[in-house]
């Protein structure tokens, strides 16, 4: 399953730093932002969900189209929930990130130790 889910992170962030931005946000992808109850903000990608609703990005502080998801400084990749558990679970395939802000990457870091996931530096 790691296998396949480094295949589609791969197509999922070159829509990312392709030449161009899609003229369309993916079918079923969500893009938004949470905060832990210590402030810092973490960022969630739901890609290819199975399930009505928005998933994980379900009351959201904010949510966001792809083009302003890609646009957030600093942001990067910091764990994806890949077990066949997680994906099951999630009906989706997720991804936490943080944007460059020390408080943010303690965040990130936090939601992905609390998933059992490692996180990427």
């Amino acid at each position: 399953m790691r296998i396949l889910w480094t295949v589609l992170a791969a197509l999922m962030m070159s829509s990312f730093c392709g030449a161009g931005v899609a003229a369309a946000d993916p079918a079923n992808t969500y893009y938004c932002r949470f905060s832990t109850l210590g402030g810092g903000p973490y960022y969630v990608q739901v890609y290819n969900l199975k399930v009505p609703g928005k998933g994980m990005c379900s009351g959201a502080e904010v949510e966001y189209s792809q083009k302003d998801f890609q646009n957030i400084d600093g942001l990067k990749r910091r764990c994806n929930l890949d077990t066949d558990q997680q994906i099951k679970q999630k009906a989706a395939l997720v991804s936490f990130y943080s944007d460059g802000t020390p408080a943010s990457i303690a965040a990130a870091r936090l939601m992905c130790s609390n998933a059992g996931n490692p996180f990427i530096e």
